[in-house]
């Protein structure tokens, strides 16, 4: 079992004074945990994302489930690691305003998700996947939004990405027309 399961993040919150329905979290994390299949990852990831982003919309108790994930990305099983990347992926574009969020949990989220940041960019570079890698450039989409202080860094990354295909490129350069600079 991988350290996503009862880590000291886990164990750090106290889930039920968050919101009565979260205390499943805890059982949650583990079956991630020991999820050796796309299956097995599929069967916990659906009850994940009716607690904490149902309808696109990021409720109370995402952000402390997001620093557990974030936390184990690199020691999670490869199915799981995708599935964390799916949720930061949400997190990240479901912090982007205008949203219903709480405002308070967008602020907090926003604090959480900016470790995210250079496994993203390690991800687009590194992953030998490419569905991790093009949830990984949805995830800096998001965050180029959400961090104006890394817009360089984010534009270099994709900018980066880009030049690996011809799919990556015109990726790329729908993103640069989004935010006005193709």
């Amino acid at each position: 079992m991988s350290s996503l399961a009862r880590s000291w993040e886990v164990e750090r919150h106290s889930w039920t004074a968050i919101d009565a329905s979260l205390a499943v979290v805890p059982s949650l994390l583990d079956a991630l945990a020991a999820a050796a299949t796309e299956h097995e990852v599929e069967a916990v990831r659906w009850t994940m994302e009716s607690l904490f982003v149902p309808n696109g919309v990021v409720e109370r108790g995402a952000p402390e489930f997001a620093t557990c994930m974030i936390q184990s990305f690199w020691s999670a099983s490869r199915p799981s690691q995708f599935c964390i990347l799916q949720f930061v992926s949400y997190f990240a574009a479901g912090s982007v305003r205008p949203t219903s969020a709480d405002p308070r949990v967008l602020m907090r989220m926003a604090d959480v998700l900016r470790p995210m940041l250079p496994v993203a960019a390690e991800v687009v570079q590194r992953s030998d996947d490419p569905e991790q890698r093009h949830i990984a450039v949805d995830i800096l989409d998001s965050m180029y939004h959400l961090y104006p202080s890394e817009r360089d860094r984010i534009t270099f990354i994709l900018r980066r990405f880009g030049e690996t295909g011809p799919q990556e490129a015109r990726r790329v350069l729908g993103f640069l027309r989004d935010i006005g600079t193709s």
